[in-house]
């Protein structure tokens, strides 16, 4: 996280505690230290809405009907263009959307500590995955007008890392590998699965 967004996350996080201060002092009126010291230093509330200078709705801190936390963001437009999610399992999920409500990048964890990062073309095609997990790590990139992954590189849990090629349809034709004891090998097959060509 960059400092600037550090900086936001900061300016948020004031806005929503100011906008609860600004509500409790309101409601209680201006009595002074007697009523300062009637003020609860818990707020339990469902959901929260921020609105900006013209009355239209900018944020919303929330807890849905099945027990999932949500914080929503919204453009002067009224459009959702930022969403952090967590469930009431713990899986989590942070997503930016495009004007068209189309995700362009998420970013999550699951339960079983499963991590991934996906960044989407302007369809809401993907166009790039980042996962780690029990089954090691990968990075895949994927064609923006099928949406089939083209190329994948992955290490796996025992530390051996592979690179993978795929044709137009999603077939695997080429693959370069270092098996953990270090012994490298490449092999390439043709659109049936049928190996071609190994080395060694």
């Amino acid at each position: 996280m960059t400092l600037n967004q550090r900086s936001q996350w900061t300016l948020i996080l004031v806005v929503l505690a100011s906008f609860a201060a600004g509500a409790l002092f309101n409601s209680v009126g201006h009595g002074g230290a007697a009523d300062a010291a009637r003020i609860p230093n818990v707020i339990h509330a469902r959901r929260f809405v921020l609105v900006d200078h013209s009355g239209r709705q900018r944020a919303v801190l929330g807890v849905t009907d099945k027990d999932m936390a949500e914080l929503s963001m919204y453009d002067a437009s009224g459009k959702s263009r930022c969403e952090i999610h967590v469930a009431a399992n713990g899986n989590a999920v942070i997503g930016f959307y495009n004007q068209a409500g189309v995700h362009r990048v998420l970013l999550g964890e699951a339960q079983n500590g499963s991590t991934g990062l996906g960044i989407f073309g302007p369809k809401g095609k993907l166009l790039a995955g980042l996962g780690t997990g029990p089954n090691g790590e990968n990075l895949t990139l994927y064609d923006e007008n099928t949406g089939r992954a083209r190329a994948g590189l992955g290490v796996a849990p025992d530390g051996a890392p592979s690179l993978v090629l795929f044709d137009s349809n999603g077939h695997n034709r080429a693959e370069l590998y270092v098996l953990s004891n270090g012994s490298p090998g490449l092999v390439m097959t043709d659109a049936n699965g049928k190996r071609v060509a190994a080395l060694p």
